[in-house]
């Protein structure tokens, strides 16, 4: 992610939401694989998750969950209680 610009005007402005959706669909249509990748990547290089709003926030937190349950990471699923 190398957007420059200051976080309002950037495009990381909807990384969270984005992934949100990703991980919705991913878990609906039953094709999480994909994604491990993808929050691997935003965890280690994604802008902080605390300047988001909280809808996002619990969002994200509740979809990795059940991202992990269905991939079963049993002690990762820690993420849908909140």
């Amino acid at each position: 992610m190398s957007d420059r610009n200051p976080l309002p005007n950037s495009k990381r402005a909807g990384i969270y939401f984005m992934v949100n959706l990703l991980l919705h669909f991913s878990i609906e249509t039953g094709t999480t694989g994909p994604m491990t990748g993808l929050v691997r990547n935003i965890k280690t290089s994604g802008p902080s998750l605390d300047i988001f709003p909280i809808s996002d926030q619990v969002s994200f937190h509740y979809w990795l969950g059940r991202h992990n349950l269905n991939r079963h990471q049993i002690r990762s699923y820690d993420m849908l209680i909140y």
